[in-house]
């Protein structure tokens, strides 16, 4: 599996470039999995999965502990909502949620990103 951003490159320009080129491509594409930690978002979250959900194929979403309506909000998205115990350390919550891309390429977001 690989990345859309390459290490060292702006997270967003190379990413929002190439999201934009994929929704006007309809066949022989790559597919994407969009990866998200999430931990009470749920003022955030509908709108950074409405403004990506047409552009992934896939959506994973690990829950380090929202004791809101965050995990609600995101199953409206996908089935693939984890949860994970935050242990302070970022990398173990994104290796947890890369653990389940099952696409070629995947992207990251976080819940107050927006893609237009």
């Amino acid at each position: 599996m690989q990345s859309v951003v390459k290490k060292g490159q702006n997270y967003f320009a190379p990413l929002i470039s190439y999201v934009k080129w994929a929704k006007g491509v309809k066949d022989g594409m790559a597919e994407i999995s969009l990866c998200m930690i999430v931990r009470n978002e749920e003022e955030t979250l509908a709108r950074c999965l409405d403004s990506v959900r047409d552009a992934v194929e896939e959506i994973i979403i690990v829950d380090t502990g929202s004791q809101d309506a965050t995990r609600d909000i995101a199953r409206r998205y996908t089935s693939k909502v984890f949860d994970f115990p935050w242990r302070d350390d970022f990398s173990a919550a994104r290796n947890a949620a890369l653990e389940h891309v099952t696409r070629e390429f995947w992207m990251w977001l976080d819940a107050d990103d927006v893609l237009d």
